[in-house]
C-alpha cells in the first residue's frame, strides 16, 4: 500500500522552501511500507484534529491525509505540549500514518486552486507573488493564483456555476450583469493595499477569497471589483474532493476506502497553538 504515498508525492509536486521541511509523510511511513495487511480506510482532511484523529482510532482509518501540516511542538520551541502528546501517542499507539500536502500545494501549478478555478472553467492559470509591508513595517508576500476563461462569464453566472459545485450558501458583491473573464483566487487577505496591487499586477474582473480582514474589505468595496467571499472553511472543503478523486482515478487494486472529513466549523486545529 505504500504505492498510495508515491501517488501523493506526485500530486504534491515540488514543494516550496517553506513547506519542504513540513509536508509529506509527517509519521507512520514505515508502518505502511512494512505492513502486510491491506489499508482498509484512508481519511482526507483540512486539518489533522482531535476530531480526525478520534474518527480515526474509531474507523480503524490507518492514514489521515491533510492540507495543513501540523505541529506537535510549541512555537519557537521543542516542548510537546500535554494535549499534544496525548493525541501524537493516540497516533502512534494505533500505527495511523499522517501525510501532509503543505499550504505551498495550494498555489502550485496543478494544486489545489488550480483544481478549484478549473471547476468554474478558467482554463489558464498562474501563481501571482505580491510584495507588501504588514503592521509592524515587516516586508511581507501573500500569494494567489489568476485565472482567465476563453470566454467572459456574467457575475451571475458565475455564482450560480460556484453554488452547483459547493452546495453552500457564501456571499458575493457586484453588478449581476459585470463581465468575468480573469479573476485572482486567494486564501486569505490580510492587508487592504492587496486589492490595489492585484489590480496594478494583473487584469483582473473578480476576486474570490475565503477570508478578509475589515480594512481590506472596505478596500475592495471602494474598488468596486466583484468579489465572492467563500470563507477558508467552505474553500478548503472544495479542495478535499480533489484528493479523494485523483486518488482513485489513479490506484485501482486494493484502493481503500477514502473518506472526506469536511468542517462543518473550526474546532481545535491541531497546528500551532492550541
Amino acid at each position: 500500500m505504500s504505492q498510495i504515498f508515491t501517488l501523493l508525492d506526485k500530486m504534491k509536486g515540488e514543494s516550496s522552501s517553506k513547506d519542504s521541511q513540513t509536508s509529506g509523510v509527517i509519521l507512520g511511513g514505515e508502518w505502511i511500507r512494512l505492513s502486510k495487511t491491506n489499508i482498509r480506510k484512508c481519511l482526507i482532511a483540512a486539518h489533522l484534529t482531535r476530531k480526525v484523529i478520534a474518527t480515526a482510532m474509531k474507523d480503524n482509518a490507518k492514514i489521515i491525509i491533510t492540507i495543513y501540516p501540523p505541529s506537535f511542538t510549541k512555537s519557537d520551541s521543542i516542548e510537546i505540549p500535554p494535549i499534544k502528546m496525548d493525541l501524537l501517542q493516540n497516533l502512534i499507539r494505533n500505527k495511523i500514518a499522517v501525510y501532509s500536502f503543505g499550504e505551498g500545494w495550494l498555489f502550485s501549478e496543478q494544486g489545489g486552486f488550480d483544481y478549484f478555478l478549473s471547476m468554474l472553467n478558467f482554463d489558464y492559470r498562474h501563481k501571482i507573488e505580491i510584495d507588501f509591508i504588514d503592521n509592524l513595517h515587516n516586508n511581507r508576500k501573500i500569494v494567489c493564483r489568476y485565472g482567465e476563461r476563453k470566454t467572459k462569464i456574467k457575475l451571475k453566472d458565475l455564482v450560480q456555476l460556484l453554488y452547483q459545485q459547493l452546495e453552500c450558501p457564501f456571499r458575493y458583491s457586484g453588478y449581476d450583469q459585470s463581465s468575468i473573464k480573469g479573476v485572482a483566487l486567494f486564501n486569505e487577505i490580510t492587508n487592504k493595499d492587496i486589492i490595489y496591487k492585484i489590480k496594478e499586477k494583473t487584469k483582473i474582473n473578480a476576486i474570490i477569497f475565503g477570508d478578509i480582514d475589515y480594512e481590506s474589505l472596505h478596500n475592495l468595496h471602494l474598488s468596486k471589483i466583484p468579489y465572492i467571499h467563500l470563507s477558508r472553511r467552505i474553500l478548503e472543503n472544495a479542495l478535499l474532493g480533489k484528493i479523494r478523486r485523483r486518488i482513485m482515478e489513479e490506484i485501482s487494486i486494493d484502493l481503500p476506502e477514502l473518506e472526506i472529513l469536511k468542517q462543518e466549523e473550526f474546532g481545535t486545529i491541531f497546528k500551532g497553538e492550541i
